[in-house]
C-alpha cells in the first residue's frame, strides 16, 4: 500500500471501503472479501482449476476432469498477458490483499479449512480470472437447446413435425398432462451435468423506469439475474471510496469489480441475454483408427495430453484428454 486504506462496515456488515489510490483501493476490497469469504473463494478457485478431488475426495472427480478438458487454468494464463497496465494493477492489488489477510490468519483461519485440515494458497491474479472464466462458463448452460436438436433428428418425420417443431402443419392442443421432453429423454446417453451450466432454475431480467415515471423523479434500475440460491450467497456486496468516485453493489467472490451497483452518475446491472457464446463440435474418428480425426479431405493426428487428479485419501486419477 502507498497510503492508508480504511475499512468500515454498516450495521449489515457490508464492507465500504476508502483509499486515496485505485491500487489501495481494490488492496483493502480483497483484504475485507477475503475477511468474510476465504474458504468460498478458496474452493471457487479449486473448481475453476480442476482441484476439488485435492480436498473433497473421488465425488468430484469428474467435475475437474471437466474443467481441465474446457482448458480454464490455461485461458486464465493466457488472460494474465492481455491485460492492460491499469487492469493489471487492479487484479495484483486486489489479490496482494487477499494474501495479506490470509497472512495475518495464522490459526485463526476459517473453521471449513480446520475441518479439512489444510491452509489456503496464496492467490494469484490467473487465480482470479480462472474464477471469472468459470462462472462465466456456469451461466451459459445452452446445451440442452443443442441436445434437443440433434436427437430430435432420429426421430420419424411426423413426430418431429408435430411435437418438436414451432408451428406444426395442422394445430393441436396437448393435454393437460403433456411435457415436452427434455434432453435427458430424448439422449439415450447421459449428458455430462457440468456441461449443462446451471440448470433450469436459472434465468434472467432487468427492469429500467425513467425518471418522468417514478414517483421520487429518479430514474430507477432492477437487475434480477436469476440463480440457486447457494449458501454462502455467490454474490458479494461492498462499496468501494476512491479519490476519483464512489460506486456500491455486488460482484462475485474472487473477482474485483461490481456486476451490477451504481456510482453518481449512473446505474448498471447485467442479465443473461442469451447469447450464443459456445461452439460444439462433434468430430468424426477414422473408422479404423481411433487417434485420427476429419480434418477436411484428410485425416490428422488428435492432440493428447494426460491429466492427473489427485483424490483425497486415493491414488491420483490420470486421464487422457
Amino acid at each position: 500500500m502507498s497510503t492508508s486504506v480504511e475499512i468500515l462496515r454498516d450495521r449489515a456488515g457490508v464492507p465500504h471501503v476508502h483509499a486515496q489510490s485505485t491500487a489501495d483501493l481494490y488492496f483493502g476490497l480483497g483484504f475485507a472479501m477475503a475477511e468474510d469469504r476465504l474458504w468460498q473463494m478458496d474452493w471457487l478457485r479449486r473448481r475453476a482449476l480442476g482441484r476439488q478431488a485435492e480436498l473433497l475426495g473421488s465425488a468430484y472427480v469428474a467435475s475437474d476432469l471437466l474443467h481441465r478438458a474446457i482448458g480454464i487454468p490455461e485461458i486464465a494464463q493466457r488472460e494474465v498477458q492481455l491485460t492492460d497496465g491499469a487492469t493489471r494493477e487492479i487484479l495484483e492489488s486486489f489479490v496482494a490483499g487477499i494474501n495479506r489477510y490470509i497472512d495475518q490468519c495464522d490459526a485463526d483461519l476459517p473453521t471449513e479449512f480446520k475441518l479439512l485440515e489444510y491452509e489456503p494458497e496464496p492467490f494469484t491474479v490467473s487465480d482470479s480470472l480462472a474464477i471469472l472464466r468459470a462462472e462465466f462458463w456456469s451461466l451459459n448452460g445452452r446445451l440442452r437447446t443443442i441436445a434437443i436438436a440433434e436427437a430430435a433428428g432420429l426421430l420419424p418425420d411426423e413426430l418431429r413435425e408435430a411435437y418438436l417443431t414451432p408451428e406444426a402443419a395442422d394445430a393441436r392442443i396437448l393435454p393437460p398432462d403433456a411435457a415436452y421432453p427434455d434432453a435427458a429423454q430424448l439422449n439415450p446417453r447421459p449428458t455430462e451435468p457440468g456441461l449443462l451450466g446451471m440448470g433450469d432454475a436459472t434465468g434472467s431480467n432487468n427492469w429500467a423506469v425513467s425518471a418522468g415515471r417514478s414517483r421520487s423523479g429518479h430514474a430507477l434500475l432492477a437487475s434480477d439475474p436469476h440463480q440457486p440460491f447457494w449458501v454462502p450467497s455467490s454474490w458479494y456486496e461492498y462499496a468501494v471510496h476512491g479519490p476519483e468516485d464512489s460506486a456500491a453493489g455486488a460482484g462475485h467472490p474472487g473477482v474485483p469489480g461490481l456486476w451490477w451497483g451504481s456510482n453518481s452518475a449512473i446505474a448498471w446491472g447485467i442479465t443473461n441475454n442469451a447469447a450464443s457464446t459456445r461452439d460444439l463440435y462433434r468430430e468424426e474418428v477414422h473408422p479404423s483408427d481411433a487417434s485420427l480425426y476429419r480434418d477436411g479431405e484428410r485425416w490428422s493426428p488428435f492432440e493428447e495430453r494426460t491429466v492427473e487428479i489427485l483424490v483425497r485419501g486415493q491414488a491420483p486419477v490420470r486421464h487422457n484428454q
